[in-house]
């Protein structure tokens, strides 16, 4: 898994696969306690380090904005107009491809601020400083990450630390038990997460410790208990502390790894 990250940083642009198991990677590893070994905590440092910087390289290549003039000096002069076309054709797409991938990028710029400035759930209409810190860390992840075009810039994922800090006692956002967290979270919650994830439901229930709170939300959608195995079953304690924000972006990680991972399929 290392040396495919590493291969991914190395190399401008973008590869489905790749990119989906770096995701599958930082989902598990990123918000997650690390173990007492000193050697296994070594070298999953090692590796969440990697895989950081090709995540970082991949969304780089994703988010530039493409130079529009270079393809019209490409054009060159024809003897006359059917050659002319034949010459401009595959340059005047590549113009075409260029503004969609330009305005796709100005497009989620306008609509991330707007949406994290706006402070309002756009599940559940209801202003996010109005909700439990623990509920607003699950919508928002949820939010954000059907905003951002895949993969995601490094720096996005603070939006959530933001939309958390608005209209909330410093106290709130201090460290609790996970379970407490948790205990905020409704079926309807869970639903608006799993919403147009078929095809991931294989890779989260095959995977619950890759994908904690995406196993927790299929619990919760079910209507079945989760907190008497979910150290177990995930290896996540719900006895553990964990402050919102990182709830958060574990949730947005794991949305995230699963976007990502539904790019293969296509």
């Amino acid at each position: 898994m290392g040396e495919i990250a590493e291969r991914r940083t190395k190399k401008w642009g973008r590869s489905a696969s790749s990119d989906a198991v770096v995701a599958v990677a930082l989902a598990a590893l990123s918000n997650k306690r690390p173990p007492t070994e000193k050697y296994l905590r070594d070298m999953l440092a090692d590796l969440m380090e990697v895989c950081k910087a090709a995540a970082k390289s991949s969304a780089g290549y994703r988010h530039s904005r493409w130079t529009l003039p270079t393809y019209i000096e490409k054009i060159k002069e024809a003897a006359d107009v059917p050659a002319f076309w034949t010459e401009a054709k595959e340059q005047f797409s590549g113009l075409a491809n260029a503004i969609e991938v330009n305005e796709q990028v100005t497009r989620e710029e306008l609509d991330t601020l707007w949406w994290a400035f706006n402070g309002i759930s756009t599940g559940t209409e209801a202003p996010f400083a109005d909700v439990t810190a623990g509920l607003v860390a699950l919508d928002s992840a949820t939010e954000l990450s059907e905003l951002v075009l895949m993969p995601p810039l490094p720096n996005t994922p603070f939006l959530l630390s933001r939309i958390l800090k608005v209209g909330r006692k410093p106290q709130d956002l201090e460290e609790q038990s996970l379970k407490d967290l948790l205990s905020h979270w409704d079926k309807a919650a869970a639903e608006r997460y799993l919403a147009d994830r078929e095809n991931a439901s294989t890779l989260i229930l095959g995977n619950p410790a890759v994908f904690p709170m995406s196993w927790v939300c299929h619990r919760l959608a079910e209507g079945t208990s989760f907190l008497s195995d979910m150290r177990k079953v995930t290896g996540w304690d719900p006895a553990g502390k964990m402050r919102p924000d990182r709830l958060a972006f574990q949730v947005f990680q794991e949305r995230v790894a699963q976007r990502l991972y539904e790019n293969t399929l296509e």
